[in-house]
This record gives C-alpha cells, structure tokens and sequence, in this order.
C-alpha cells in the first residue's frame, strides 16, 4: 500500500474582504499563476490567503514584514454599505490517503470590522474538512455567515478565538508537527521568502544574509542561559584550579600515610611474634 500523500493547496477563496465579494480560485497541484500589471493586486490577493489561512496572524499579513498590511483598512477604505462588514479568507488542502481516498481540510479566517471605530471588532479561525461552496457555504442570503452561524454548521471544536490554539491544530493536522516551537520556525522561514524582493536580493549577492534570515530565531531561553554559562566560565575554573590542588595535596598526603600504614603493621606484627615467643 501507498504512503499517504503531503497535503497541497487545492483552492482557495475570498469572502467579501477587500474588493472582493465572493470569489474562488483554483490552487489545484499547489500552484497558481495571478497575472496583472503593477499595483492591479496580485501580492494583497496572496496576502489574503497565505500565511493568513494557516497562522490566523492578522498583523502579519504583508509580505514586508510585520504590522506592514492592516486588515482594518482592507475591511473598509471604499466601503459604504453599512456600519459593519464581515468577511472571510479560505484556502483548501488536499491529500490522498493511503488506499487511494481523496481527504480535504479547509483553513480560514473569519473577520469582522466596525466602520464608526474603524478597528477590527473580532476575528476567529477555523479549520474543518468540510468544503467551501461543496458542503459548506459561508455566504447565506448572499452575505457572510456570522460566527455563531459557523459554529452551529461545523462545530464548536473547529473555530477557535486565538491564533495560538488555530496554530497547534493546522501544525498537527497539517504538518503533523505537535506541540514546541518547530511551527513557528516553518511560518518564520515563509514569510522570510515570500518577500517580493527576494530575487533582488540574490542577484545583489545578499543570498547569504537572505538565508540567515530566513532561519529560526534563536530561542531566548538558550540565549540567556548560554549567557550565564559564559559569565560563570572564570568560576567554573577557579574551581577545576582548586581540585586539581586539593588532589594534588590528598596524593602527597596519601603517600605518607601508606609509609605511616606499613611502618605500624610491622611494628605490630613484631609485637606480636615477641608475644607469641614468650608463650
């Protein structure tokens, strides 16, 4: 039998979320090609969908880096139909089990965003194997189902309040990686090389730099505890300084001590031989 297959992207989809109102996009074999002039949309469209869907991370959307894209400002510059717009991001993974079955999970983002505060008022993850537009709508009426309404159609497990606890289940679900850091790194390295300047980069020799860069950041806790090593390394040899002399003194003293040992055991086996004699 087959190994299971990696998951790829298979679709993916916008829900009235900036000037989209519903829209679908093909992913299947894991790629897609956007075509459009400079400014026309390409890169916020892939923003709306990747990390986002698989991270939940709202304020770090851009592909320039951190608080670079706000959602807030997506959900409502140009928006004029009323004083609360609600609006979702989906993408859809794909895989073939081991006996030849197609499996799908779908991970997303939920968003709503007040027009008199212009903040995002709530967001919320969800991850189902349920299909957008297959098995699952999110629109009902022609307009986005609240969360609540989501909750009731794929249950309350599968949407979550925090990007942390969304995280944990994509990195299981998706990369079979649990618990630990090791999901973090794998968003940091995407993000790394998502940035659009990254074939300027190579072809300006900075390769090496682009590389250190797109790996994990050290862990503070190793850091601080290396630290600590180095500023305990003096102590740590005054101390091997002052074993080696106390051993260096209980070796003298033990070479005596065997002279002292053996010069009493004569002195006491004479004594006794002399007793023995008498008797």
């Amino acid at each position: 039998m087959r190994p299971r297959e990696r998951w790829r992207l298979h679709r993916g989809g916008v829900v009235n979320m900036w000037q989209y109102r519903d829209e679908e996009f093909d992913l299947s074999g894991g790629r897609v090609i956007f075509k459009g002039t400079n400014g026309s949309g390409k890169s916020r469209t892939l923003e709306l969908l990747l990390p986002l869907c698989l991270d939940g991370d709202l304020r770090n959307m851009g592909c320039k880096g951190f608080d670079t894209v706000s959602m807030s400002r997506l959900m409502l510059d140009d928006y004029a139909e009323g004083s609360m717009r609600l609006g979702y991001a989906w993408i859809e993974l794909r895989s073939v089990a081991a006996d030849g079955a197609e499996e799908f999970v779908t991970c997303g983002v939920g968003v709503k965003a007040s027009a008199s505060s212009r903040q995002v008022s709530d967001s919320w993850r969800f991850l189902t194997p349920l299909r957008v537009n297959k098995d699952l709508a999110l629109t009902e009426q022609d307009r986005p189902v609240s969360q609540a309404r989501l909750r009731e159609r794929i249950g309350e497990d599968a949407v979550f309040s925090g990007q942390d606890a969304f995280q944990q289940r994509v990195a299981a679900t998706v990369y079979g990686i649990s618990g630990g850091s090791r999901y973090a790194d794998l968003l940091h390295l995407q993000r790394t090389l998502r940035n659009p300047d990254i074939g300027l980069k190579v072809l300006q020799g900075q390769l090496e730099q682009l590389l250190s860069d797109a790996l994990p950041p050290v862990d503070p806790d190793v850091i601080a505890r290396t630290a600590a090593g180095l500023d305990n390394l003096e102590g740590v040899r005054r101390n091997v300084a002052r074993l080696r002399r106390a051993d260096t003194a209980l070796g003298e003293f033990l070479e005596g001590y065997r002279g002292y040992a053996l010069g009493v055991l004569a002195d006491r086996a004479a004594a006794l031989q002399a007793a023995e004699a008498e008797t």
